[in-house]
């Protein structure tokens, strides 16, 4: 009786581990065939000749990854009532490119996801950043945008 129960035992177990095996091969499987979601990115630089530098960009950084990046070109004076309405459809797009106006609040509605930003900035370095740009985005301690570029009007006396 007690070697009929061993082998029954012994055969659960052995059933169980290649259900384990199973399991975990499927899972790898998936895994390794599961490729990075494609990116959607809003712009303002809706001209011609820079759409067709951001399609080349996105074209080429595909090339690189493998993720393929949705240039969406806005126009800016419809960037803040589109940012609200698809943040409250839930269909936020993954990049925003946009000016300063919108940071803080932006940040402060939940539509800019402030640790994202801040990790972003803290992994290229702070000191990679020009530090007025880096405290016009601050929100508590953190950085809530990620600068990309700044554009300083001057005006000269004589």
């Amino acid at each position: 009786m007690q070697q009929k129960m061993g082998r029954e035992l012994k055969k659960k177990r052995g059933e169980m581990f290649k259900k384990i095996i199973i399991y975990i091969s499927v899972l790898v499987f998936f895994i390794s065939n599961t490729s990075f979601a494609d990116i959607k990115f809003w712009t303002t630089e809706v001209q011609p000749a820079r759409m067709a530098k951001q399609e080349e960009m996105a074209k080429a950084f595909e090339a690189k990854t493998g993720i393929k990046v949705e240039v969406i070109p806005i126009e800016e004076k419809d960037l803040g009532t589109r940012a609200t309405a698809a943040a409250a459809a839930g269909d936020l797009p993954d990049v925003i490119y946009h000016t300063l106006q919108y940071v803080l609040p932006w940040a402060e509605a939940g539509i800019l996801d402030v640790d994202a930003n801040n990790a972003v900035v803290k992994s290229l370095g702070k000191k990679t950043f020009a530090p007025g740009a880096l405290n016009m985005a601050k929100k508590g301690g953190k950085i809530a945008a990620v600068p990309v570029d700044g554009w300083t009007q001057m005006v000269v006396y004589r």
